[in-house]
């Protein structure tokens, strides 16, 4: 069952300015959750990421202001990461992977918000992501 205490407070959670940042207030929001006894401990990070996507992610798109230019914004953007949904779904991954004491990382999940854009949205956000690419001199994606 999904807790209701993680999916109704992201307005209480100071916008942060890098994604480090916004993984690191993440996890320590779920250390709290988890003292008041929330299901998060258990839960794998994409299984927790794919439910809390509409709730709790769609509360840190608008409460940490994803679909505009910030800090937060600018500092994924410059990780190759354009789109909202993208990376309210990295900060609850990561945070959820760290919270479970596991490594995170980045770049192989990254690379999956890459393959769906430039499959699926060539002239778009896939270009976008083409021109990142290029100037990382990142020259192969698994699946691409």
């Amino acid at each position: 069952m999904e807790s209701s205490a993680i999916t109704t407070t992201a307005e209480n959670i100071k916008t942060p300015k890098s994604f480090d940042e916004a993984v690191k207030q993440l996890v320590d929001y779920m250390i709290e959750k988890a003292k008041e006894g929330d299901v998060l401990a258990t839960m794998n990070a994409s299984k927790m990421t794919t439910r809390l996507h509409f709730g709790f992610g769609r509360q840190l798109r608008n409460s940490w202001h994803l679909w505009e230019e910030n800090d937060l914004t600018k500092d994924f953007n410059s990780k190759g990461i354009f789109h909202a949904d993208d990376m309210s779904s990295l900060i609850i991954t990561a945070a959820v992977t760290i919270f479970q004491g596991k490594p995170f990382d980045f770049i192989k999940e990254a690379a999956e918000y890459w393959k769906h854009w430039i499959m699926y949205d060539p002239n778009g956000l896939g270009k976008r992501t083409r021109e990142y690419l290029k100037i990382k001199k990142v020259t192969k994606i698994e699946g691409i």
